[in-house]
């Protein structure tokens, strides 16, 4: 809804160490690779907290077919065109 019906066209961050919580609170995961899935299957592009539940566990899950690559990089996109429009290079100077 958020992209197809409003068009937004930026990033979505999640709540907090949310991708743990499904983890270790809500017991929605099994393990950091169903977290990790789940989040950027459903358009999660970006992890707020020190988790690091999606940065730690993305490679396990698409090795583990249950993330795609292109899922990935489409979350990168979104990041990165965000951080163009902005002005932030991606280039040290």
């Amino acid at each position: 809804m958020l992209r197809d019906e409003w068009g937004f066209d930026g990033y979505v961050v999640t709540d907090c160490d949310a991708p743990q919580f499904m983890i270790d609170q809500h017991r929605y995961a099994k393990n950091g690779e169903e977290a990790a899935s789940f989040s950027i299957n459903a358009g999660v592009d970006i992890e707020c907290g020190g988790g690091g539940v999606l940065k730690n566990n993305a490679m396990a899950a698409m090795k583990k077919g249950m993330l795609s690559e292109a899922a990935v990089n489409l979350a990168v996109e979104r990041l990165l065109r965000v951080r163009l429009r902005l002005g932030c290079s991606t280039r040290p100077e």
